[in-house]
């Protein structure tokens, strides 16, 4: 597996999992790939495709691997291939928020000066005589400035060029992009097809079969949910669902530890999958609650408005970039508060 550049994290990577242009197998999207096969038997191809759908479902797999059915040129000799894998194929241009040498973190938007390298890109000759391909990962990342500049080089495309633009909301692009380009609709994967991606990955070899079961059970059709758990928070997620099970009764030295281990740091994907498993968790006790409690029922109404609590709360966390221990903390006891029969607030022993 190559690594990150100058060892530097990729905002299109997930941590301790192989980069899509290193993964050399699609699973699941058979009607996106058919899609793409016809548009390339066609008398003109599209000049931008966006690929639309969840997060870690590989939508970055699959651009690359319609990349390198364009860049292959007609040759199967896995020189073009090879190339990609690398990443220093000359005709492959990969966007993507870039690293900020002076915060030392990756920048929280994919600039127009990113954006705007396309510009010479396309003004040159393909080193290779065939296609010349532009990957946008993502392009929800883009701010205005950047979404506009990606629009000129829509306007007026050269010959043999074509954008893959991989959107996690496609809603939140111009209506313009959207009107240039051909959307390619990528659904959740099946159980078995993240399976096989988990499998397909050499970090995750030796994993412990309980986790990765865990890990299975909670990826919601999302290969790169489920990797991004088994490669960082799974034992501290498991430990968390745990905690909710035994709720109202609560372990305050135990919330603390684990609302420490995942909203501690500066790992803000670590506070969002903690975030998830709790509103998943409260999703499934509503539903249980509903379906054996009356409507009007005083346990199901507290229990609909620690959900809509949660929601508003992890919402504001993450935008706001508040303290996401205190978070997650705040959010169980509330929880177990609801949960306890007779409703009586509990003495947070923190």
């Amino acid at each position: 597996m190559a690594e990150p550049k100058n060892g530097q994290p990729e905002s299109d990577r997930i941590e301790g999992a192989l980069h899509p242009r290193e993964t050399p197998e699609v699973f699941g999207h058979l009607n996106a790939i058919a899609a793409f096969a016809a548009a390339r038997r066609s008398a003109r191809l599209a000049h931008g495709f966006i690929l639309d759908g969840p997060r870690g479902v590989g939508k970055a797999t699959l651009a690359y691997s319609f990349a390198r059915q364009l860049l292959r040129n007609g040759k199967e000799d896995g020189a073009a291939d090879r190339l990609i894998t690398e990443g220093s194929h000359p005709d492959l241009l990969a966007l993507k928020r870039p690293y900020d040498h002076k915060t030392k973190r990756l920048k929280t938007v994919l600039t127009v000066d990113e954006v705007r390298r396309i510009i010479p890109f396309f003004g040159a000759t393909a080193a290779l005589g065939g296609y010349r391909v532009v990957i946008v990962d993502a392009a929800d990342d883009m701010n205005a400035g950047a979404a506009n500049a990606l629009l000129k080089s829509l306007e007026e495309p050269p010959s043999r060029a074509v954008l893959f633009l991989i959107a996690h909301n496609s809603g939140r692009l111009l209506p313009t992009l959207h009107s240039r380009c051909v959307s390619l609709t990528l659904d959740p994967l099946s159980d078995d097809d993240v399976h096989k991606a988990l499998a397909a990955q050499p970090s995750l070899q030796s994993a412990d079969v309980a986790v990765k079961a865990f890990a299975l059970r909670h990826a919601a059709g999302s290969a790169g949910r489920a990797m991004a758990m088994l490669n960082g928070p799974a034992a501290a997620l498991i430990d968390l669902e745990k905690l909710l099970d035994r709720l109202p009764d609560i372990d305050f030295g135990k919330l603390q530890a684990l609302a420490a281990r995942l909203g501690g740091g500066r790992v803000l994907a670590d506070f969002q999958m903690g975030a998830d498993l709790i509103e998943t968790w409260i999703e499934k006790r509503l539903r249980a609650e509903a379906s054996t409690a009356p409507a009007a029922s005083g346990a199901l109404a507290r229990l609909a408005e620690v959900w809509e609590n949660t929601r508003a709360r992890n919402s504001a966390t993450e935008s706001l970039n508040l303290d996401r221990e205190q978070a997650l903390f705040a959010t169980v006891v509330e929880l177990a508060d609801a949960l306890s029969s007779p409703r009586r607030p509990l003495v947070s022993t923190r």
